[in-house]
């Protein structure tokens, strides 16, 4: 909170001990943006924002686990809020690496900021984000990306027919055999995660809010519940026992971190601790 960073990062269960790259993740990104001046550049914020997310994959990459073949990986979805040297306003900073989520709530509007790293996602950005010599870009301002559609559909979809109110049959990626298969994380054997995506956040006023989320509450509960829930937790593991609705996934990791901006450079935090199973 002093650093007016938050993050969460959640551990991909399928490499196991995702725990302990969720803890690496944390203490590495903190360790190297914390030291970043609050009163800084765009340009930057975006740079220091990319350097902690590639220092924290390595680190991640570099834990050594008994009896394990390959170093565990986690997601991460961090939050930065620095003074443009420029304009003197506050803004925020985002680095984002697989499938938890932020959303930002002003008077105007509550969206989601982030794209979850799926496979639509990666068939979007291979065809949309190429250089002269065809190579995939790593990192940009996910701002100039088109909608998601899935998971734009998915976002309200409320888990009690197979399609939305759009038409758009989202029953088999909403399954939870999809939803988790990420295709960028922290750690493995890559040099760089294969998508880092980065996010200026400008125009930011007393009132506003950011809410953090892992996965276990983004595909629990529709965006508008999101936006309406007290308490996101206990919301989507109550979801997670649904058995009749079709959203209901059951055994992710639950967190939620609610940051309340009161003075143009001040945030407070709300953080509401995960239950369930950790994935």
């Amino acid at each position: 909170h002093q650093h007016q960073l938050y993050a969460v990062f959640d551990g991909v269960g399928a490499q196991g001990n995702g725990d302990l790259a969720a803890e690496m993740a944390s203490l590495a990104i903190q360790g190297s943006i914390s030291s970043a001046p609050f009163e800084m550049s765009e340009e930057e914020a975006r740079e220091k924002m990319s350097a902690a997310i590639e220092y924290a994959h390595s680190r991640v990459q570099a834990l050594n686990i008994e009896g394990q073949e390959s170093a565990p990986l986690t997601t991460a979805s961090v939050l930065k809020f620095f003074r443009d040297s420029k304009t003197k306003k506050l803004c925020a900073i985002i680095g984002h690496v697989g499938d938890s989520r932020i959303y930002h709530m002003n008077r105007d509007n509550f969206r989601r900021l982030t794209n979850d790293h799926n496979r639509e996602y990666q068939d979007k950005m291979d065809k949309q984000y190429t250089s002269k010599k065809n190579e995939p870009v790593s990192t940009f301002n996910v701002m100039d990306a088109s909608s998601i559609g899935i998971q734009d559909a998915l976002d309200n979809w409320e888990g009690n027919d197979y399609s939305t109110p759009e038409g758009v049959n989202v029953y088999a990626q909403a399954q939870p055999g999809y939803r988790n298969k990420i295709t960028s994380w922290l750690g493995g054997e890559k040099n760089k995660p294969d998508y880092i995506d980065t996010l200026l956040i400008k125009n930011i006023f007393p009132g506003d809010r950011f809410i953090l989320v892992t996965d276990g509450v983004g595909d629990n509960l529709t965006k508008t519940e999101i936006r309406n829930s007290t308490d996101l937790v206990g919301d989507a593991y109550k979801r997670s026992n649904e058995q009749d609705n079709l959203r209901a996934k059951w055994g992710d990791d639950t967190t939620a971190i609610e940051v309340i901006v009161e003075e143009p450079s001040e945030a407070k935090t709300l953080t509401q601790s995960s239950v369930g199973l950790a994935a």
